[in-house]
């Protein structure tokens, strides 16, 4: 069971790292490892909607959260685990259905947890 801290998400950098890496390892668990050449860097609130952006050179990606999730944390929780499926492998353009129907299945799983 995850236990949430007592302030904003937006406040605790530390707890929103631990938290990636807590879905990453779980997300790895079930599918594969996350693609050895990309890394994984510190989330960011910026949108009206969760995404991933990859860094210029392609090296790695981060994840964008709403901002429903900067003060919220079951949001925040859903929004992550559901990008971090994403994160395992960042591609530029779309994913597809299976990518998608998965990382909403993991989202549910991680929020009962």
């Amino acid at each position: 069971m995850y236990v949430f801290p007592n302030i904003n998400a937006e406040d605790d950098a530390v707890s929103i790292w631990a938290l990636q890496c807590f879905l990453r390892d779980e997300c790895e668990n079930r599918l594969l490892a996350v693609a050895k050449d990309k890394k994984i860097y510190q989330l960011v609130f910026d949108g009206d909607r969760p995404n991933i952006i990859n860094t210029p050179n392609s090296g790695g990606a981060f994840t964008s959260l709403s901002s429903a999730a900067r003060k919220y944390w079951p949001t925040t929780l859903y929004e992550l685990a559901h990008e971090t499926v994403n994160l395992l492998d960042p591609i530029e353009g779309n994913t597809n259905y299976l990518e998608e129907g998965f990382a909403v299945h993991f989202s549910v799983e991680m929020s009962k947890k």
